[in-house]
């Protein structure tokens, strides 16, 4: 029989953190800076600017003579559709005033 388990064991060595001492030393030669004082920029979140715009909020039970008539309003440029929402079983179709 042969005798697998003549392998050497690993030595685990401990780990230790040396400290050392770092020296700065100053030279006369360079000029000192001066420090200025910045004012704080105003933090703005994105997404959380105010909009001033003004929107057209069609309901989606109007009756179809709105639709034809926002429908001519986009052709013409006067308005834009942006976004459509719902509000409870109702949804609302909105138009961002161009003009």
């Amino acid at each position: 029989m042969v005798n697998r388990n003549n392998k050497k064991k690993k030595t685990v060595k401990p780990k230790r953190k040396t400290t050392t001492k770092k020296t700065n030393t100053v030279s006369s030669s360079k000029p000192k800076s001066k420090v200025t004082k910045t004012k704080p920029k105003k933090r703005v979140k994105k997404g959380l600017k105010r909009n001033n715009r003004e929107y057209i909020k069609v309901s989606e039970n109007s009756k179809s003579n709105k639709f034809i008539e926002m429908g001519v309003k986009v052709q013409k440029g006067e308005v834009k559709w942006s976004y459509y929402a719902i509000d409870g079983n109702i949804g609302y179709h909105y138009y961002l005033k161009i003009i």
